[in-house]
């Protein structure tokens, strides 16, 4: 058992584990918020937007780690918006939110809707940089931001999401210490292979152990070891 030390949101573990999961084809009955990652997935890339679960994760394994964490970055952006609708359309209130149709849509993520009329739209943002927030309302100055609570704290005028990344490290530990650390190395059939992956080995257990940092290893060298790819390790291949 492998706990997920705190440091890391909801967001960041929730979209690790998804990946992990397609790429090792394990656990494909997601969670309501697990769901909302794979349909981000799938909203965040054409190529993936009707791909079988089955083909998914081959799909992702077979991405550099560069291409990966900018899939990973999109892919939250996305489930925060996604988290953020799901939330407004439940409140009970008279307001609702939907994505645009088209992903690049300029200035905004969501539309704000009450009585069946548009009264706004808002960009949503996921993000611990003020200078992101700076640069959005030096290009759409009339367009407001809903920003994690940290942020929006840190620049008048911006609106928390709802989402506080203090509160989701809060439910880290408690929402993951039941989550097996999914690395394992696969059994070898070929034992002549066994001498020339030793090293490999040794090298992917100490990352996965903790005595060494993501940086001296890659995904591409679990995978080609057949070490299975874990959600501790993606979380901070990805998000680090």
């Amino acid at each position: 058992m492998h706990v997920l030390k705190a440091g890391k949101s909801l967001a960041a573990v929730t979209v690790a584990t998804v990946l992990a999961n397609l790429m090792n084809k394990a656990h494909l009955h997601f969670s309501s918020s697990e769901q909302l990652v794979v349909d981000a997935l799938r909203r965040s890339n054409k190529d993936l937007a009707d791909m079988p679960l089955s083909e998914m994760g081959g799909y992702l394994r077979n991405m550099d780690d560069d291409s990966l964490r900018g899939l990973a970055s999109n892919v939250k952006g996305i489930y925060h918006e996604f988290q953020f609708i799901r939330r407004e359309n439940l409140d009970g209130d008279a307001v609702t939110a939907r994505i645009f149709p088209e992903t690049n849509h300029p200035g905004a993520d969501v539309v704000l809707s009450r009585d069946g009329k548009d009264f706004a739209e808002l960009q949503l943002k996921a993000t611990d940089s003020s200078s992101l927030l700076v640069k959005h309302f030096e290009k759409y100055p009339d367009i407001p931001v809903a920003a994690t609570d940290e942020v929006a704290k840190s620049i008048p005028g911006v609106k928390s999401s709802g989402f506080s990344d203090a509160e989701l490290e809060g439910d880290v530990t408690s929402a993951f210490s039941s989550v097996s650390d999914q690395a394992h190395i696969s059994q070898l059939q070929d034992a002549t292979a066994i001498s020339g992956l030793l090293a490999a080995a040794m090298n992917a257990g100490d990352v996965l152990s903790g005595k060494a940092t993501t940086k001296q290893a890659s995904k591409t060298t679990l995978k080609d070891m057949g070490v299975a790819v874990s959600s501790t390790f993606l979380v901070d291949l990805l998000f680090s």
